[in-house]
């Protein structure tokens, strides 16, 4: 029989798997919406944001699992000054994504996943997901430096 700490260091064992096992089912090319809502509550942001960088940094594709785009040129810039906004946008995420849309619906799913890693979450209620659509939900946050 399992001590009490034996158990929890399973737990956490077997559901540091399952969101390793989300991770990589991300980055294929087959990913449906389907896919995205229910593994949801298997990952947290880090890992989504691991996805992220994975697909765009290395497979050179959109970073949006439901987009495999491949990434054009991307620019070396950091920053884009809008004369007519008079702002200054940073745009190193934005770079990940081949487009805006791409970019404000894996932002919405970013903000709509758990921050508390998967084997923290034992006993809490599973909240829900959607995807974003723009007829549906305004852009998130654009990510603008002031």
């Amino acid at each position: 029989m399992q001590s009490k700490q034996e158990q929890i260091i399973e737990h956490r064992r077997c559901c540091e798997a399952v969101a390793q096992r989300v991770v990589e089912d991300f980055l294929e090319d087959n990913v449906t919406e389907g896919d995205m809502v229910a593994k949801a509550r298997f990952i947290d942001r880090l890992r989504y944001a691991d996805v992220v960088a994975e697909r765009s940094e290395v497979q050179r594709v959109c970073g949006y699992p439901l987009c495999n785009a491949a990434l054009g040129h991307v620019t070396q810039q950091k920053y884009h000054v809008s004369l007519a906004d008079k702002k200054v946008f940073d745009i190193t995420q934005r770079k990940r994504y081949c487009s805006e849309k791409c970019y404000h619906a894996s932002s919405w799913y970013d903000q709509e996943l758990s921050e508390a890693p998967v084997w923290a979450r034992k006993g809490l209620p599973m909240a829900t997901v959607t995807l974003y659509t723009q007829q549906a939900h305004p852009s998130p946050d654009s990510g603008r430096v002031t």
